[in-house]
């Protein structure tokens, strides 16, 4: 493959990064070939020495994945990092999975008796309506309301908890992410 080749490869492989930090990327590489000419080698050797487009273009769309999701916990962030590091290493990916699917089952069953309790007033309301029994016992209203407290405070828990995994998660990613790296190169 020649360096041409190489390059329109690699660039083409970078097609979801956006236009600026692909070109910063394809002169990154440019240099590189450049300075490797001028140290006498020809393109072929050049070429010969990297390993292939579609790898080193996974490798720099994990890693701008991971940093997106560092500096922007979203969930769709830290989708797109776990699914382009997934792609790189299987194995670790099903250790990975495993706990987060169990914890996001935790964390929406938790989220939905958080909003139960939140809706015990409008439940107590219904029930009187339904029922034509207007219950004139404050205490009741008083039980509601504080099952609205402890409806927030799981709420606010479960958010703090979920912002705490993603940089947990982010974590473990780019350990991995490194692992895999010095893995290759040995």
């Amino acid at each position: 493959m020649d360096k041409i080749t190489f390059l329109n490869e690699l660039e083409q492989e970078l097609h979801r990064l956006s236009k600026y930090k692909r070109d910063l990327k394809m002169f990154e590489y440019e240099r590189y070939f450049f300075d490797e000419e001028q140290k006498g080698k020809n393109e072929y050797q050049i070429v010969g020495e990297l390993p292939a487009p579609k790898q080193i273009a996974k490798d720099i769309m994990v890693n701008d994945d991971l940093k997106k999701a560092e500096f922007e916990p979203t969930m769709k962030n830290v989708m797109r990092a776990l699914s382009t590091s997934f792609s790189v290493s299987l194995l670790s990916s099903i250790i990975l999975l495993i706990p987060i699917v169990i914890i996001a089952i935790l964390f929406i069953g938790l989220l939905l008796l958080g909003c139960g309790f939140i809706a015990t007033p409008i439940i107590l309301l219904l029930n009187g309506v339904m029922n034509d029994n207007f219950s004139m016992a404050i205490s009741n209203y008083l039980f509601t309301f504080a099952y609205v407290g402890v409806g927030l405070m799981i709420i606010a828990v479960v958010l703090s908890l979920t912002h705490i995994l993603y940089r947990y998660i982010i974590k473990y990613l780019r350990w991995n992410n490194d692992k895999m790296k010095r893995r290759a190169v040995t």
